[in-house]
């Protein structure tokens, strides 16, 4: 078996075209490749929520809904100082939030966060008024069927 032996002088001299190429790209594309890390769209935004804020009032979450997949269950909690929801499974972290019990009952959660054991009822949803009906639905006209005459004909008897 013939080994394969490359003399690094010979095979830098016959592409030498593509290493002096090589040399004068590399800073400029080490210099494209730091600009795409710095402006990535998955960066969070700059400004002043781009850092976590954490809440400091014991009302700062809320428990917004329940549900069941499989056999586990999902407790919806939203921290309202920075309008993150989270569902979180039963006896379960996420995000610094602990779902530790559920009542149907009361529909009610249990939840740890930052330290503290807080009791939330599930919030009830609210509907507004939607106002006065729109004044055409009840002025349309009842459809008008015309008569059949007396001398038509019966229609075919159904198959056996």
């Amino acid at each position: 078996m013939a080994s394969c032996r490359y003399n690094l002088p010979v095979v830098l001299h016959r592409n030498r075209f593509l290493v002096v190429l090589l040399a004068l790209i590399a800073p400029a594309a080490a210099t494209h490749a730091q600009s795409l890390l710095k402006d990535s769209p998955f960066n969070p935004a700059p400004g002043p929520n781009a850092a976590f804020v954490q809440p400091t009032a014991p009302g700062a979450y809320e428990f917004v809904g329940m549900t069941v997949v499989g056999n586990v269950t999902l407790l919806s909690i939203n921290r309202i100082s920075d309008k993150h929801s989270f569902w979180v499974p039963l006896g379960k972290t996420v995000n610094q939030i602990t779902a530790v019990s559920y009542d149907p009952r009361s529909e009610s959660a249990v939840v740890r966060a930052e330290n503290q054991t807080l009791t939330l009822k599930m919030r009830k949803a609210t509907i507004a008024p939607a106002g006065a009906a729109p004044a055409f639905a009840a002025t349309l006209p009842a459809a008008q069927v015309p008569a059949m005459p007396s001398n038509a004909a019966e229609p075919p008897p159904p198959p056996p």
